[in-house]
This record gives structure tokens, C-alpha cells and sequence, in this order.
């Protein structure tokens, strides 16, 4: 397929292949996975509908305002206090989870009085894991370095820990530092661990008789039912100390207590927003729901859609180089519509695809073929206007490279055209009086009158032939009137030659034939040269009526035409019958006529 593209095409394969490998090869680097992710943030995180099962209370700058600005400082009698007055037998919540780390011991009194509180079997309290590089021992006495060692953690005191069930509410975040994945178990001193959500979804699902549906993975993409600030409902945990909001609001749902004041900076960017940071308890809730609904989404491989990617930016290249610019452009949208529509359909299939691998790639050989169009067509223009320019009106030009040349035949076509030729009379005796110089700098003079009149009125100049031209009209487009065009040019002619004559001093005539007919209009020549010419019976009448020679006729000043031209022309162009005559190439004679 390849062996049949022009040089210019084959070039064009090549940067798209290299463009291709180019795209892949950025899927690696860690800015395009940033603008990646939250492109696919914008695209999928489009909310859901929540449950109505968690409630969020606050520990908010109110709370702040009234037991102290720092939650760990309170005496446990506080916690104890809420936890008793939500637990309370008719407005009982399901479970209550607590975003709040209750790892050192205060006082006897107060820490027992936290676990009693805490003993209803529904309270489900944080626990918190340090992870970091750490050098460590192996069994036959070398050393490890080892990554993501697990070097302290914080748990609720032995006495607390016994009557509650504990849950680790670390987050990790992707490399731009944003929370889009949920993990369900973090490794422990003595194997995994649950998360925190975890641990209250199951209880959730025990205490309501429903089995709970996990995914396959530890880790699993987040689909946010809520943006920053979705479940917070103003109830602040003074509120409830003080018995200000109804409890019959918690009763057998799951409630979250934790920060939601900004000096706690508990606050993390996510996936659901990225402009505004979600509090941690926040974002717990946001794992619940997920937990709780069932439906998880797993995140297709990396390599898979760059595999994807390279089938689809194959069959781009294909159009590209074998469509026009329409082509490409269609192409182009195909592509990025192909690629959102995989997208789309994948994530209502439960995958989630990456939405800026395949749209990378396209855009850069979209470029590229534009580009590459363009200098194709710039390079067009330049080859047309070298082959048309001394030949052809200006306007005539202009039409060929506006059009790129794409109704021209350039290979060959069959017109009607009128076809005129001069020469120059006279011109071979001044040529052996004079120097070289003199011949070429005179010859230049009348030639180039003989262009001036032959482009002003709409003509194509085909060649010099030595002291004689060549024009056509009606090619490369259609005119009007072409044989009066022609005609009108010849005579021109005349009057220029005149005018010449007495500017240079020299006495010399034109004569002129024109024929109108067939001929074959196109590139003509070996494959390293050719030209733009007319070739056909009608073209070698038009010169032999030019080089005619009658008896007893002066050819200077004439315009001579055959019987068939003469006709169509002789209502405005009246002119003398000169009889039969035959031509070099005719079997019989023809009846020509002179204008002038």
C-alpha cells in the first residue's frame, strides 16, 4: 500500500507513525497523566444520589468556640456524654462512627466513662497507621531498605479498643496529590487491617440484616456521591451536647462524627472538586455510600489502551493519507468521538478508560496532516504559478491557484479552442544585418508585445518558436467568444508592431493565423520537462495558415482564417476571400480568409 503513495505521502506516514509512538511514549510523563486525571474528573465525577442513611455531626468552629480549639485536649467525659445521649433506646443510630483519635490514656474516671459509653456494640472509632522508608533486618541478619515500612501507629487504648470495633481512616492520594481511590485494607503489624468505611459498612449491613457486595480489589476508583460540603447539615456536636437538634433524626443511620473547622485542617483535594478541599469525614462518607451502593468501577490496564490508542491512530493515519481535507477532518472528529464514546460507554459498563490518551494522539496528527496539507498545497501553489504565470492573464492565474489546479486536466483533455500564431515578417533578413545582441534585444521588444496583448485579452501563451508565438483560449477554463479574443489580439498586434516600428526604427510586420477546433490540451513533455500546450489538427492548421504564402498577397498586417472560422466571425470581422488554397497536412484545399 505504502509503495503506492508519492514521495510527500510517504513523509507524511512517517510523521504520523513517529507522532503515533510520540503520543505513547507522553503517556508516561507525569504532566500529561495530571491533565489526564482531571479530564477524567470533570468527565466522570458527575454525583449520585445519596442514600439518606449518613449523617454527618460536626465538630465546626462552634464546637471549637465552646470546648476548645483543640478536640484532643477535651476531657473523654465529653465524647462519653455524646455517645449516651445518641445511643439513647429510642433514636439509637445504627452505628457511629468517630473521626478522632483516642490513642493516649487521660484519667482513669473519664477514659472508663468513654468506654462504657462506647459499649453498645454500634461505635466504630479511628485508628491510624504511619507509613514510611525504613532500614530493616531480615531473618539471616542482612538489611532491607524497605519502602512503605510500617513504622508507628495510633490506636484506641487496650480498654476502649476491646468494647468498639477500629478502622483505619488513613488516605492516600494520587501523584497530583488529589483522593479519587478507595482502599479497603491498609497492612498491619499483624496483616491487613479494614478501613475505616469498611468496618462501618459491615457493621451497617450487620446490624441491618443486608449482605454487603466488596470488589475484587484493595483498591478501587471512587465514584463521589458528593463534592465538598454535600453532607454537611449544619449539626454541630455542641448541638447535640446541648439536645438543640432532634435525635430521632439518627435513629438507625450511620453517624459520622468528626472536624469540619477549617483551623483542624482535616482537608484534602478530591477528584469531586478540585478547587475546593473536602474534609476527611467528608470524605469517609463518600467510601460509605460507595460501599453501601454496591457498584464499583474498575480502571482499565495502562498498556490495554495504549494498545487502543495505536489501533485507533492507525486507522486516523489511513485517512489521512489517502483522504482530502474534509477526510481529515472527519477523521479527526471520528477519532475524539470515538474515543469520549468509549469512554462513556465504558464507565456505564463499570470500566473506567483514560480520556485523553486517544484525543492526544489525534490532535497531534490532525496537526501534522494540516500541516503537512497546507505545505502540500503551498508547494501546489508555488509549481502552479511557476508553469502558469508567463503564460496565462493574471486573472486566469489567480482562478488556477485559488482552485489549487483541481479542475484542471492537467493530464489531458479534449477542448475547443481557438488557436493563433504569429510571426514576425521580415525578420530573418535584420537578423543577418545586425549583431547578436541587437537580434535578442529587438526580438525581447516585439515578443514581449505580442505577450502583453495576448494576456490582456484573456489568452494562454503557449511557446516561442524563434521569431513566431503560440496562444491559445478557451483553456485552461471555458470563455466567452475565444476566436473574437483571439482575433482581437491579432489585431493588437498590428497596431503594436506599428507603434514599434517607429519608437525602434524598423520596418517589420506581423502575420497571423488563427483556426478554431479540437485540440488536446495538457502537460506534454518527457518526465523532466514538461509544458502546458495544445496539440491536434486544429493547432497545425492555425500554423500553417500563418506561414501561408500566396502570390501576389502581402502577408504583413494579416490575419488569415480558415472558411469554418470565418464564418462564425464575419457579422464583426468582415474580411477578403483569398480563394482555395491547400495546407501542408490537408488532402484538399481550403478557402481562406484575411482580416486586416
Amino acid at each position: 500500500m505504502l509503495a503506492k503513495l508519492d514521495r510527500n505521502k510517504k513523509i507524511l506516514a512517517l510523521i504520523l507513525c513517529v507522532l503515533s509512538i510520540f503520543s505513547i511514549l507522553l503517556t508516561y510523563t507525569q504532566a500529561f497523566k495530571n491533565a489526564d486525571l482531571f479530564v477524567g474528573d470533570r468527565l466522570y465525577q458527575q454525583g449520585n444520589i445519596a442514600s439518606g442513611k449518613i449523617v454527618l455531626i460536626e465538630i465546626d468552629e462552634k464546637t471549637l468556640s465552646s470546648l476548645g480549639s483543640d478536640p484532643l485536649g477535651w476531657k473523654r467525659s465529653v465524647y462519653a456524654d455524646l455517645l449516651n445521649i445518641l445511643n439513647e433506646e429510642e433514636n439509637r443510630p445504627a452505628v457511629i462512627g468517630m473521626d478522632i483519635l483516642f490513642a493516649h490514656k487521660e484519667s482513669e474516671e473519664s477514659d472508663e466513662a468513654l468506654v462504657q459509653a462506647a459499649s453498645k456494640g454500634n461505635v466504630v472509632l479511628a485508628g491510624m497507621y504511619y507509613y514510611g522508608n525504613q532500614l530493616q533486618t531480615k531473618e539471616d541478619g542482612s538489611y532491607i531498605w524497605k519502602q512503605d515500612a510500617l513504622i508507628d501507629e495510633a490506636m484506641p487504648y487496650e480498654e476502649l479498643k476491646k468494647v468498639t470495633r477500629t478502622g483505619i481512616v488513613n488516605l492516600v492520594s494520587d501523584k497530583d496529590g488529589k483522593v479519587r481511590h478507595m482502599r479497603l485494607y491498609y497492612p498491619g503489624r499483624e496483616g491487613k487491617e479494614d478501613s475505616f468505611a469498611l468496618q462501618i459498612a459491615k457493621l451497617y449491613g450487620q446490624t441491618k440484616g443486608a449482605d454487603l457486595k466488596l470488589p475484587d480489589s484493595d483498591d478501587v476508583w471512587l465514584d463521589f456521591t458528593y463534592p465538598a460540603g454535600g453532607y454537611l447539615e449544619n449539626i454541630s456536636f455542641t448541638d447535640i451536647l446541648n439536645r438543640e437538634y432532634p435525635l430521632s433524626y439518627f435513629k438507625d443511620k450511620i453517624v459520622l462524627i468528626g472536624s469540619s473547622a477549617a483551623s483542624m485542617k482535616d482537608e484534602y483535594l478530591t477528584a469531586a472538586d478540585s478547587n475546593k478541599a473536602m474534609n476527611g469525614v467528608e470524605i469517609h462518607a463518600n467510601y460509605i455510600e460507595s460501599l453501601l451502593r454496591g457498584e464499583y468501577y474498575k480502571e482499565v490496564s495502562d498498556n490495554a489502551q495504549r494498545v487502543m490508542m495505536l489501533v485507533i491512530l492507525s486507522v486516523g493515519a489511513l485517512a489521512y493519507l489517502f483522504f482530502d481535507l474534509k477526510g481529515m477532518i472527519f477523521s479527526f472528529v471520528l477519532s475524539l468521538l470515538l474515543s469520549f464514546g468509549i469512554c462513556f460507554i465504558g464507565y456505564r459498563s463499570g470500566f473506567i478508560f483514560h480520556p485523553l490518551y486517544v484525543p492526544l494522539g489525534a490532535i497531534l496528527q490532525f496537526v501534522a496532516g494540516i500541516a503537512s496539507r497546507f505545505a502540500e498545497e503551498a508547494a501546489s501553489r508555488r509549481r502552479l504559478r511557476r508553469q502558469f504565470e508567463q503564460y496565462v492573464d493574471p486573472a486566469v492565474l489567480k482562478k488556477i491557484l485559488d482552485n489549487g489546479g483541481k479542475d484542471l486536466e492537467l493530464s489531458g483533455q479534449e477542448k475547443d479552442v481557438a488557436v493563433l500564431f504569429v510571426d514576425i515578417c521580415g525578420f530573418t533578413t535584420l537578423s543577418e544585418k545586425s549583431s547578436p545582441e541587437k537580434v535578442v534585444d529587438i526580438l525581447n521588444h516585439y515578443l514581449n508585445m505580442v505577450t502583453d496583448c495576448i494576456m490582456k485579452n484573456g489568452g494562454t501563451l503557449d511557446k516561442f518558436i524563434g521569431d513566431c508565438a503560440m496562444a491559445f483560449w478557451n483553456a485552461p477554463y471555458e470563455q466567452e467568444d475565444p476566436i473574437g479574443k483571439a482575433i482581437r489580439a491579432g489585431f493588437d498586434m498590428i497596431e503594436g508592431a506599428e507603434k514599434l516600428n517607429k519608437e525602434l526604427g524598423f520596418d517589420l510586420g506581423f502575420a497571423i493565423g488563427i483556426n478554431y477546433g479540437k485540440a488536446v490540451i495538457g502537460n506534454i513533455g518527457s518526465f523532466k520537462r514538461m509544458d502546458f500546450t495544445a496539440i491536434g489538427d486544429c493547432v497545425n492548421t492555425a500554423s500553417r495558415l500563418e506561414s501561408l504564402k500566396i502570390p501576389g498577397e502581402n502577408r504583413e498586417g494579416k490575419i488569415y482564417l480558415s472558411e469554418e472560422v470565418y464564418e462564425l466571425v464575419k457579422d464583426r470581422y468582415p474580411g477578403k476571400d483569398l480563394g482555395l488554397h491547400s495546407l501542408k497536412g490537408k488532402e484538399k484545399p481550403i478557402r481562406i480568409y484575411a482580416l486586416g
